[in-house]
């Protein structure tokens, strides 16, 4: 289905964005989405959720080869010096 009409979504008080119906049925109901701004656009894509088992098989590492190169990926992060205030 595509929509050629524009639609508005609305912003709680809580920062929950409110997506028209029309909208998540055209794109198959998703429940996960990517997020980026860019050129002064909210850009959403819908985004699957996949479990580490899967990113294994896909990166062709075993589960346990997987943790470690998440630990080693957050020890790296957390030595990585933070930005800070402007």
């Amino acid at each position: 289905m595509f929509l050629s009409r524009r639609m508005l979504a609305k912003v709680t008080a809580k920062n929950q964005l409110t997506l028209p119906r029309a909208a998540l049925e055209a794109l198959g109901w998703p429940s996960h989405f990517r997020v980026d701004v860019s050129g002064g656009a909210l850009v959403l894509r819908p985004a699957a959720l996949v479990s580490e088992g899967e990113v294994a098989v896909a990166l062709g590492l075993d589960a346990e080869a997987l943790r470690e190169v998440r630990r080693a990926m957050r020890r790296r992060n957390a030595a990585a010096p933070q930005p800070g205030p402007a």
